[in-house]
């Protein structure tokens, strides 16, 4: 007997369907739930036995923030707003930021130094 497919629910024939993700698909039926491109097995992610290409996949369901494709601040974070066991805090703690203070950039070539007096790429003097 043959399987129904996973999206139209019609018969899939061993001749026009691909399996994955557990069910049977009609070639033309296999494609991205987000924006209907079609896949091929192997190009395929799953969330929810729904079909995905891998980038709308990773865009909806793939962790999020700096290196993800968006941008990541500090104020983009909800703080937990207790300490163990349960003693509530008033605010987020203070973050230093230690290593743009250490750095400097030349102000003629740009180049990056590293606490410097003067520029190690074109030797002006570092402001």
């Amino acid at each position: 007997m043959s399987e129904k497919c996973g999206k139209c629910g019609k018969t899939a024939y061993p001749t026009e369907k691909v399996n994955s993700i557990g069910k049977a698909w009609h070639k033309a039926c296999f494609k991205c739930t987000q924006c209907n491109s079609s896949l091929q097995l192997g190009s395929e992610a799953a969330h929810e036995g729904k079909p995905y290409c891998k980038r709308c996949h990773q865009s909806a369901f793939g962790p999020g923030g700096y290196g993800f494709g968006q941008g990541g601040t500090l104020s983009s974070h909800s703080w937990n707003t207790t300490v163990h066991g349960g003693t509530p805090i008033a605010e987020p703690p203070k973050v230093e930021n230690k290593a743009s203070e250490a750095t400097n950039f030349c102000g003629e070539c740009g180049f990056r130094n590293a606490g410097a007096g003067f520029c190690s790429n074109c030797g002006s003097k570092l402001e």
